[in-house]
């Protein structure tokens, strides 16, 4: 009778190739990881000035008075105003705060202001720049004078 060496699982040796292959190529993901965070977070302080904006055109129309978005460069947030019948000013909602790494860039006027027909105020295009604090990659939002939201860059 012959015996047969039945032998199962991996060497120890096979075990490290593979904890190594797996760490180098964690290595070499983590940088794209990063940026593709860092990308995120800007789409996504897009999205929070977007819909803010949008808000603040929708309240205008609704209420049938002047509504504008404050913009706080220092704490990176975001307000919307208005006024009540007495013609006092009046906060509508809470501030909505941009994410970590997003920053407002060169932002004048430091409000957007909305007509009662959901116009913008300003007589020129208004921009407001969003940018990652960590790259030079940014972000336009720009409001025409009919009221209309666009965006550009990256």
């Amino acid at each position: 009778m012959s015996k047969k060496n039945n032998q199962r699982g991996f060497s120890l040796i096979e075990l490290i190739i593979v904890a190594l292959i797996i760490a180098i190529m964690a290595t070499l993901a983590l940088p794209a990881i990063q940026r593709t965070l860092q990308l995120y977070r800007l789409e996504t302080g897009t999205s929070y000035v977007i819909n803010r904006l949008t808000e603040a055109r929708l309240s205008a129309i609704k209420r049938n008075r002047q509504t504008w978005l404050e913009i706080n460069t220092t704490n990176q947030s975001l307000s919307m105003k208005s006024t009540n019948d007495a013609g006092q000013q009046i906060g509508l909602g809470f501030p909505t705060y941009l994410p970590e790494g997003v920053q407002f860039n060169g932002v004048t006027p430091g409000s957007v202001v909305f007509t009662s027909l959901g116009r913008n105020n300003a007589n020129a295009i208004t921009q407001i720049n969003l940018k990652l604090s960590t790259t030079n990659r940014n972000k336009t939002i720009s409001i025409g004078t009919t009221g209309n939201i666009t965006t550009a860059g990256y």
